[in-house]
C-alpha cells in the first residue's frame, strides 16, 4: 500500500517501489495505490499497469474512521497479504503559530497524524508478521521548526513521536522514518 500516491513523492515512492521489483527480477510489483484524487491516481495506474505492474487504486479520505480499514482489507484480498505499508499521506499548511486558525491545526492533525493511526491500526495485526515494512514519511519541519509552516510542524512533529511510542516501543514494529527538505520527484 502507498497512500498520497497521486502526485509528488507518494507518485515517486509507487514507481520507485515497482521499478525495484522489476530489477530485481522477480514477479512484478503488487501495490494498492490510495490517494483522494481519482485524476492523479488513474494516470499513475495507467503508467505502471503499461509496466507489467499488478496496480489497484484506492479513491478516499483516510482520516475517515472506516476509510483505512477499507484500504487494507482491499489490499488484502487482492494481493493475499501485506508486505510494505507506505503511510505518505500529509499537507503542508503556511502560516505561523500566531497566523493559524484551529481549523488549520485540525485539518494538519486529521491528514497527517489520524489518518496514519487509523491505517497503521488498521494493518497492525499484518505488520507485526516477519518480513514485513511500515513507512512513515514525516518531515524536516518536524524536528527543525521553520517559521513560516506552524501547524505543519506541530503534525510532522507528532508523526515522528506517534510512530516512535505507538508502533517501534510497544510492538517492536521496525519502521522507516524519513525527513524530506527538497527531494525532486520528476
Amino acid at each position: 500500500i502507498v497512500t498520497g500516491a497521486a502526485s509528488g513523492i507518494g507518485r515517486a515512492t509507487a514507481l520507485r517501489l515497482a521499478a525495484d521489483a522489476q530489477a530485481d527480477g522477480g514477479k512484478p510489483a503488487q501495490l494498492l495505490l490510495a490517494d483522494f484524487s481519482a485524476e492523479g491516481l488513474a494516470l499513475l495506474v495507467e503508467t505502471l499497469r503499461s509496466q507489467g505492474v499488478e496496480t489497484i487504486s484506492f479513491v478516499g479520505n483516510l482520516s475517515d474512521a472506516l476509510v483505512p480499514a477499507q484500504l487494507v482489507a482491499a489490499a488484502i484480498d487482492a494481493f493475499g497479504g501485506l508486505d510494505v505499508l507506505v503511510s505518505h499521506t500529509g499537507i503542508i499548511q503556511q502560516g505561523t503559530s500566531l497566523k493559524t486558525g484551529s481549523e488549520n491545526l485540525d485539518r494538519a492533525f486529521a491528514i497527517d497524524i489520524l489518518s496514519t493511526w487509523l491505517l497503521d491500526k488498521a494493518a497492525h495485526r499484518y505488520l507485526v508478521q516477519p518480513g514485513s515494512d511500515l513507512i512513515l514519511e514525516t518531515s524536516i519541519s518536524g524536528d527543525q521548526p521553520a517559521r513560516p509552516l506552524g501547524a505543519d510542524c506541530v503534525g510532522k512533529a507528532a508523526m515522528v513521536m506517534f510512530g516512535l511510542i505507538g508502533w517501534l516501543i510497544f510492538f517492536g514494529i521496525v519502521q522507516n522514518m524519513f525527513n524530506l527538505s527538497d527531494l525532486l520527484t520528476h
